[in-house]
């Protein structure tokens, strides 16, 4: 077996120092699975699986993380992945086994050992009509761009080895990509890009989400995800938004979280990640590989803004940081001095993912791509939209920490997010501080509740002796609040004492 080594791209750096901080954590899992409907002929599709290695060397690539140095082993004899089949027939429910085996599995940790392979895909049997290819990689080895390349690759090939067709398949090879990138890695273009973030963002920002419920971890999850599928007039309405404003899905997602955010905080400045794939050029675009990275982005929350103007705002801004996008995030924490798994320079991520192209497996087949998320995402809260095009529902996917949210929280901000964004059609030119947080039915259901107030207390007992009763007992226990002011039962107890000892005064 011959072996290289070679330097990582600076891409993988951060994923390569976090990995090795956190072995057992399954964050850097990412793949999906299609779904293969008609007559399957399972030795093309072994024989297209096999190929990969030969056109894609992210296959190649080795990590031991026991090694000192930023370094990854090139094996450039290995030439064929392999293929692991599973029969979930013999289950009552294969479909729903199989979608519960992979979640599980996608949960587990690779071991990053000198003669592991960094990915694992399987062909899932769960009727004799339907497979499911499963494919799981580690991020060192590609990112959610590069996994699409591949699997565009392998419905490309399976369809020519069905019909004969001879077909030439030339993709750039990962190893030369990580060689420019380290170049300018060292270059004085990279300090140029970091000054600009640090101009940009010079301080720590301050934290947005406190954690409300104790750690809860099983079987690798920290956290898990909320889907959910929007219907044809939800979608349509999205689409007609997007053309009136010209602002992509997640471009209207940055601005309701600033209004919702700013609505719901005492601040008025936010530091979201975006999640963007670093692409810059059509070579890089047909490569499978890891180049990904999060971009910060920076939004202020003025409530007399317009939403033509927030919107035209947050365009500019990330037209500006994207000429700046390969400065590592992780290289800016460092900046400030961010090094603590409880300090975040971005708590929400904002992501859009489209998925709307066609896998083509030939007439016989019909594919349907879905990509699937790890639950041990350390970031409080990301929300992802899945635009899987026409052929499926678009969906937004929210991962959430358990020590920051519970699932009714999570269900009621996604239909929160979707009724602030709803709240934009034909209305650009108003202000952003005449946007609504919460739809009707909500803020009637909150409005009941916190009026329900109804409780039974002993009829011979006098208000200012309960409240006596409760500074003895909770002192520091909130009573009262108005606006931004806030009154401890200790605190409305001496002003208790202080108004009735003027009124004695007066008389009364």
């Amino acid at each position: 077996m011959t072996k290289l080594y070679m330097p990582l791209h600076p891409a993988q750096q951060d994923i390569y120092i976090d990995q090795l901080l956190n072995i057992d954590s399954p964050l850097y899992n990412i793949g999906g699975y299609i779904i293969l409907k008609g007559d399957l002929s399972k030795e093309k599709f072994h024989e297209a699986i096999n190929t990969a290695p030969q056109l894609f060397d992210a296959f190649k690539m080795r990590f031991d993380l026991e090694e000192s140095d930023f370094l990854y082993q090139y094996d450039s004899v290995f030439n064929t992945t392999g293929l692991t089949e599973l029969d979930f027939t013999v289950h009552e429910d294969p479909a729903q086994y199989a979608r519960d085996w992979m979640q599980d599995r996608f949960n587990i940790p690779f071991q990053l050992k000198r003669e592991a392979l960094p990915f694992e895909q399987y062909l899932i049997k769960i009727t004799e009509q339907e497979y499911w290819f499963f494919g799981k990689y580690h991020h060192l080895i590609t990112d959610g761009y590069g996994f699409i390349t591949y699997v565009q690759f392998l419905a490309k090939k399976y369809t020519a080895l069905l019909t004969g067709e001879e077909l030439l398949f030339n993709y750039p090879l990962y190893h030369e990509a990580t060689v420019n990138a380290n170049e300018y890695y060292h270059s004085s273009a990279y300090q140029e890009d970091g000054n600009y973030w640090k101009e940009k963002i010079p301080v720590k920002p301050g934290k947005l989400l406190q954690k409300k419920q104790a750690a809860y971890v099983a079987k690798g999850k920290i956290g898990t995800t909320y889907s959910l599928n929007l219907n044809e007039g939800q979608r349509s309405l999205l689409e007609e938004i997007q053309l009136d404003s010209k602002a992509g899905l997640q471009q209207l997602t940055i601005a309701a979280l600033l209004i919702y955010f700013g609505k719901t905080s005492t601040s008025t400045e936010f530091i979201f990640g975006t999640p963007i794939h670093k692409r810059g050029s059509r070579q890089l675009r047909n490569t499978m590989g890891m180049f990904s990275g999060i971009l910060p982005f920076k939004g202020h929350y003025d409530k007399e803004q317009t939403l033509a103007d927030l919107l035209k705002d947050i365009s500019g801004s990330q037209r500006s940081d994207y000429r700046h996008q390969n400065y590592l995030i992780g290289d800016l924490s460092r900046d400030l001095k961010i090094n603590s798994s409880e300090d975040y320079l971005t708590e929400v991520l904002v992501n859009y993912e489209p998925l709307n192209f066609e896998l083509n497996f030939g007439q016989e087949i019909a594919a349907d791509i879905i990509r699937l998320a790890n639950e041990g995402e350390r970031n409080p809260l990301q929300l992802c939209w899945r635009d899987y095009g026409k052929q499926q529902a678009l969906q937004l996917q929210i991962q959430y920490g358990f020590e920051y949210f519970n699932a009714e929280e999570i269900a009621l901000l996604a239909h929160r997010v979707l009724f602030i964004i709803g709240q934009f059609a034909g209305r650009l030119d108003q202000r952003i501080d005449g946007v609504a947080i919460l739809p009707q039915q909500e803020s009637e259901q909150i409005l009941h509740e916190f009026n329900d107030t109804e409780t039974a207390y002993p009829k011979d007992t006098i208000i200012v002796s309960l409240i006596e009763e409760q500074a003895a007992k909770n002192p520091d226990a909130t009573a009262v609040v108005f606006e931004d002011k806030e009154l401890t039962y200790s605190e409305l107890n001496k002003r208790s004492n202080q108004l009735a000892h003027y009124l004695q005064k007066k008389g009364v």
